[in-house]
């Protein structure tokens, strides 16, 4: 394991947080004088409670976990521990799970074809798009529609099962007024 940020708790409840940088900021320096046994020495007097980070943001089990990437990105952290009601500890949010669950969001890791689309921003155009897509019994894997630079438009991205019928697929979603902007995998 790759362990970059442990919490700190006293008595049940959560008192600070111990990251990579902490301990960097710890660690002697390479220009160091000492001999590797008196940095042992040293570091082994070291506690968590020396370097920890005191002012720690926690969240509740009920953030959603787009609060919980917002408060590490506004406050550039990599974790975020999650605490009840009394300040006990009930697990941590790192960056790596916020990154695993846009992966999943994304279908990576599924076989399957990536579309992306560019799309007028109004109702019914997902729907529009899927019940074309649902015509060559098509299973839509995955679906985000990000902002578009043009604020009347949305491009959207998804993840389908391979299907022969690609090409024919495609011209129909033109047709209907889609851009399709790549198709990437499975060859059709």
């Amino acid at each position: 394991y790759h362990i970059r940020h442990t919490p700190v708790v006293e008595k049940g409840k959560v008192v600070g947080i111990v990251t990579e940088s902490d301990i960097k900021k710890a660690s002697a320096s390479p220009a160091t004088t000492l001999s590797v046994y008196e940095l042992n020495y040293l570091l082994e007097k070291i506690k968590a409670k020396d370097i920890m980070t005191r002012a720690v943001k926690t969240a509740a089990p009920e953030l959603s976990l787009e609060d919980a990437a917002m408060i590490m990105r506004e406050r550039k952290i990599g974790g975020l521990p999650v605490v009840d009601d009394r300040n006990s500890l009930l697990g941590i949010i790192t960056l790596t799970d916020i990154i695993d669950v846009f992966l999943d969001v994304m279908g990576v890791g599924a076989r399957g074809i990536r579309l992306t689309i560019e799309a007028e921003d109004k109702p019914g155009q997902i729907y529009e798009m899927a019940a074309i897509i649902k015509k060559y019994d098509v299973n839509i894997i995955s679906l985000v529609a990000p902002r578009h630079q043009d604020p009347k438009m949305r491009k959207i991205v998804m993840r389908i099962q391979c299907t022969k019928q690609a090409d024919t697929m495609i011209s129909e979603l033109e047709k209907a007024g889609f851009v399709v902007l790549s198709l990437i995998g499975c060859d059709p």
